[in-house]
């Protein structure tokens, strides 16, 4: 399974809310996860702000934070990770503003 597949996927989960799949397939992208019949590739940032807009359509904003914090933010990435957010506006605000200084 290639990146691409993978990351069709995981925008699968975007619509459905089911964050908890797009998380596992994003960690096993990070992993390389291989096996005999099939092996996928480095996750890329395609595929890590996919994983947060999923995280942010099923309201997992601790989830969203926890993969935020160990990454980069780019703009598409911060934006999924506010809106995962939801009504916890000051936190939104302090992330935004950590992301600018960076």
């Amino acid at each position: 399974v290639s990146t691409a597949v993978a990351n069709a996927a995981i925008a699968a989960c975007v619509p459905s809310h089911s964050w908890q799949f797009a998380v596992g397939l994003f960690q096993q992208l990070q992993r390389g996860w291989t096996s005999k019949e099939k092996s996928l590739d480095a996750a890329d940032r395609v595929s890590f702000n996919t994983t947060l807009a999923a995280c942010a359509a099923g309201q997992a904003w601790e989830m969203a934070l926890s993969l935020a914090s160990e990454a980069v933010l780019d703009e598409i990435a911060l934006g999924a990770v506010i809106s995962a957010m939801g009504t916890r506006w000051k936190e939104a605000i302090q992330l935004a503003q950590r992301a600018e200084r960076c």
